[in-house]
Parts: C-alpha cells; sequence; structure tokens
C-alpha cells in the first residue's frame, strides 16, 4: 500500500556509559619557537685598577682546561621545518558527545512498492448525515383515485407569508406628447474637420446672362496718318473774268520772229504768257511720285503680316486689319531687323498669338521602367527619361536662340497665356485615382520659370481638367486633357512633363502639346 504518515519525533534517549580509553595518538607537530626572553640587568662596573708596566714576552704556556660556558646567546632566526614525526600510538576512545539538534525533515521519499493486500476490516461507525440532495425531476401523474367522501368544514387557516415580489409588468403605451420645452441655448462650434479630397471637375455650366454695358473706356491714342486720297474730279469751270489791262509787247521765245502777233504759235513755239503741254506733264509726274512715297510710307505705318513688312503680335495686325482671317502670320515683337521675324498662326477672333511647339508630340511606348523598386515618384521625361526631351518652340527653319528672344519680347506685349496638354495613357493613372479617390498620383509639369505646375496647392501654379479618362486600370487607351492659364505670361510655355503611375508593366504613355498662346 502507499507509504504512511512520518510519526511523530520521539524522546531523547539516557546518557550512555562512558567507552575505553583509546591508544595513544600520534605525536603532534613541533610547537612555533616561544618569545625571547627580557635582557638581564647589567652588572655594576668595578674599580679601575692603576696600569702596570709591561712585562716581557712570555713563552707560550700550556693549553688550560676550557673554560665555564659562555652565557646563552640570542635565539637565532627559526629553522627550516624538521620532517614529519613516526605516528604516535592510537589513543583511547573518547567520551561519546551530548546527541545534537534534530535536523530539518528530509525531503520525500520515492514511493515504495505496493504491500500486500490487508485484512478486511470490520464495519465502520455511520458517518454523519449528508447535506440534502438536490430535488429529483417530479414523477409521472397517478391514476386518479375513486371519488372520496365529503369531509367536514375544517377551521380558517392562518394568513399566509407575503409572496416573492412579482416580475416588472410590459411597458405600457406611448402617452400623449407633452408641451413643447422651450429652446435650450445655441451650443458651441464645432471644431473644423479636415479638409476634403477634392473632387473631379464639374461639366462646364450654361452660359450666363448677357452682362451690362461697361463704362466708356478712355480716349485711345492717335492712330498713324493715313493714306493720301486720289485725287477727285475736276470742278465746274468758272465764270469767266473780266479781260485785264493789255500788258507791254513780250519778246518772241523758242526762236520765233519778233514781228509775230501776239498768240500766234509757230512750229510749236508759244509765248511766255501762255501756258502750253509741257508744264501739264511735269506735274502729273510730281503727282506719281508724291503717291507712290505716301503708299510706301503707309506700309511702314500699317503692317499687313508678310515677311518682308512684319506685325509687333497677333493682337497689333487685328487692329490694323481687322478683316483678315485666321492663319499663319509673320511678327517681329523685338522690332529690329526683319531678318529676324518669325512665323506663328494668329486667331484673328480674339487677336492671339501662337507658337507651335518643336516637336508637338511623344510617340506611344513604355518609356520608364522601375527596375524592381516599388517606391513610386514623379519621373521628369525631358531630365530622366532614356530618350526624353524638352519641349521647344517656333519652326524648324528658324533658330532656337532667335525664337526665345522673340517669344521673351513677345510675353512682355501679352497681359496673359494659356496652354493645352493632351496625356494618352495606357494602365496609368494621370490626374484623379479612381480606386483611391485621391489625387496623388496626378501629372506635374515644369513652367518656362523653372516652376512646377500641379493638381493642388498654391492657386497660382495650379492647372485644370478639362476631360479625365486616365482615372482606371482597364488596359485600353485613353486621354486626360490638362489647361493651364495664367496672367503671369513668365510662366508659360511648358518645357517638362513627369508621370508618377508608370515602370510597371503594361504601362505607357504618350502626350500631344498644344500651342502657347499670348495675349
Amino acid at each position: 500500500g502507499p507509504s504512511g504518515i512520518i510519526g511523530i519525533q520521539g524522546i531523547p534517549g539516557a546518557r550512555g556509559i562512558a567507552g575505553l580509553h583509546g591508544s595513544l595518538g600520534r605525536a603532534g607537530p613541533p610547537g612555533r619557537s616561544g618569545l625571547p626572553g627580557e635582557a638581564g640587568k647589567q652588572g655594576e662596573p668595578g674599580v679601575s685598577g692603576g696600569r702596570g708596566p709591561a712585562g716581557q714576552v712570555g713563552h707560550p704556556g700550556l693549553r688550560g682546561p676550557p673554560g665555564e660556558a659562555g652565557k646563552t646567546g640570542n635565539p637565532g632566526a627559526d629553522g627550516a621545518p624538521g620532517r614529519d614525526g613516526t605516528p604516535g600510538p592510537k589513543g583511547n576512545r573518547g567520551e561519546s558527545g551530548t546527541s545534537g539538534n534534530p535536523g530539518p525533515p528530509g525531503f520525500p521519499g520515492s514511493p515504495g512498492q505496493p504491500g500486500t493486500a490487508g485484512k478486511h476490516g470490520g464495519r465502520g461507525q455511520p458517518g454523519n448525515p449528508g447535506s440534502q440532495g438536490s430535488s429529483g425531476s417530479p414523477g409521472r401523474p397517478g391514476l386518479v383515485g375513486p371519488h372520496g367522501l365529503r369531509g367536514e368544514k375544517g377551521e380558517r387557516g392562518e394568513p399566509g407569508t407575503n409572496g416573492i415580489k412579482g416580475h416588472r409588468g410590459f411597458p405600457g403605451g406611448q402617452g400623449l406628447p407633452g408641451p413643447p420645452g422651450s429652446n435650450g441655448d445655441p451650443g458651441q462650434a464645432g471644431s473644423p474637420g479636415p479638409q476634403g479630397v477634392r473632387g473631379p471637375p464639374g461639366s462646364a455650366g450654361s452660359p450666363g446672362k448677357d452682362g451690362s454695358s461697361g463704362y466708356p473706356g478712355s480716349i485711345g491714342l492717335s492712330g498713324s496718318r493715313g493714306s493720301r486720297g486720289e485725287s477727285g474730279p475736276p470742278g465746274v469751270p468758272g465764270e469767266q473774268g473780266i479781260p485785264g489791262l493789255p500788258g507791254p509787247p513780250g519778246s518772241c521765245c523758242s526762236g520765233g520772229f519778233e514781228s509775230v502777233d501776239k498768240g500766234d504759235t509757230f512750229q510749236g513755239s508759244y509765248y511766255g504768257d501762255q501756258p502750253g503741254n509741257l508744264a501739264q506733264e511735269s506735274e502729273l509726274e510730281v503727282m506719281a511720285t508724291l503717291k507712290s512715297l505716301n503708299g510706301r510710307i503707309d506700309a511702314i505705318d500699317i503692317p499687313n503680316g508678310s515677311q518682308k513688312n512684319p506685325a509687333r503680335s497677333c493682337r497689333d495686325l487685328k487692329s490694323c486689319h481687322p478683316e483678315f482671317d485666321s492663319g499663319e502670320y509673320w511678327i517681329d515683337p523685338n522690332q529690329g531687323c526683319k531678318l529676324d521675324a518669325i512665323k506663328v498662326h494668329c486667331n484673328m477672333e480674339t487677336g492671339e498669338t501662337c507658337m507651335h511647339p518643336n516637336p508637338a508630340s511623344i510617340p506611344r511606348k513604355s518609356w520608364w521602367s522601375n527596375r524592381g523598386s516599388r517606391e513610386m515618384k514623379h519621373v521628369w521625361f525631358g531630365e530622366s527619361m532614356d530618350g526624353g526631351f524638352y519641349f521647344s518652340y517656333g519652326d524648324q527653319g528658324v533658330d532656337e536662340d532667335v525664337a526665345e528672344i522673340q517669344m521673351g519680347f513677345l510675353r512682355l506685349l501679352s497681359v496673359r497665356g494659356s496652354q493645352n496638354i493632351t496625356y494618352h495613357c495606357k494602365n496609368s493613372i494621370a490626374y484623379m485615382d479612381a480606386e483611391t479617390g485621391n489625387i496623388k498620383k496626378a501629372l506635374r509639369l515644369m513652367s518656362w520659370s523653372d516652376s512646377e505646375l500641379k493638381a493642388e496647392g498654391n492657386i497660382k501654379l495650379r492647372y485644370s481638367v478639362l476631360e479625365d479618362g486616365c482615372s482606371k486600370h482597364t488596359g485600353e487607351w485613353s486621354k486626360t486633357v490638362f489647361q493651364y492659364r495664367t496672367r503671369k505670361t513668365i510662366h508659360l510655355p511648358i518645357v517638362d512633363l513627369a508621370p508618377m503611375d508608370i515602370g510597371a508593366e503594361e504601362q505607357e504613355f504618350a502626350v500631344d502639346l498644344g500651342p502657347v498662346c499670348f495675349l
């Protein structure tokens, strides 16, 4: 069976009989040298005797007996320890010591092997009654017994104790509405919420009503002198005047005879008081020369947009020739030598001067690869992409420096500018990301003044979107049209662009750059 419980510690026993003396133990090692004793007192000195005379040197005497041993000298230094002595005889058995204090209880031992089965014990005493068990389930109802006889009326019983509080009743129906309460104090204004995501551009509204007439403008500058008018028709001949007094006879001209009467002609000669056909022809030549000079002066004052007579801008050309149609004309904004004039497109309905980029488009292909990088950032086409380039402006036959100088003067002569860009996409977000609802992947544009034009931020450097078809990855080509308008003409034209959602497989893009127009 299992190990029994450890019993109570017994009473200490009586002191035992002393044992026999043990044998003599081994000699112990020599003890340490004792401390040196104190030095004895010095004796009193004897009386000094007189010095005798020196005797003769005698013969050496016989060896005398040994003298008395001298006083013990001071102890010397400790010598080296001696060898161990032989073990002494075994000593007698010592007396038994007193019993020590009981030690702490030991750790429980490992369980022993099961013992043999014990004898069957006698019947134990009855135990204490146990606690009442839980009520059993009610049994089946018994059969109905026979109807018993009516008993006598019993006595009135005592009133029973109060029962347990009942459950809460069901809520009653809604009561009639009470009178309206007084208005409470207005609450404090809440803190402004975070700025919402910029929504997509709304559709174009209906045209507004015609505005009222503006105030009369200030008187304009005097115009250039008009061209000389054509000669009018000859007037009606006047009435014949009163004949004058006869003058003295004149001398004959051109070899005529002196005796010829006044008014007679001879072989093409005439008298000095009668004009001939030669004077009329000279006057006609002078008039023709003056008319030719007036035409040349008018051509200088009123340009016609040709290469020989360029205008300063399309707005000036429209002012001089409002009847001209829109098309290509020559302008010279710096008003220098006509050899550096440039060809532009003039919109004669608005007076805008438009210059086309060169080249005006980027072909469709995959221009950038992330090369395994997961970081998405804007990549500039002309600065970072292989095969990329910056946009220049002007005809191919015009030197780039000449076109930039003329464009600089054109910006000074203008008060506003505009330009459109069309971004063709295949699985590339251009403005609004339909999946996330934000414009973090929107295109960025680089202006002439090296300022970035963005979809949000400073309103003076923010472009607008006319059409957004590049908001999802559909696997098909679509387009988004951007427009930038400004009164700071230094920001135009656009020279570079940077998309962000590019570089993955099956992502391509292309660009069509519209002309930059100044007014």
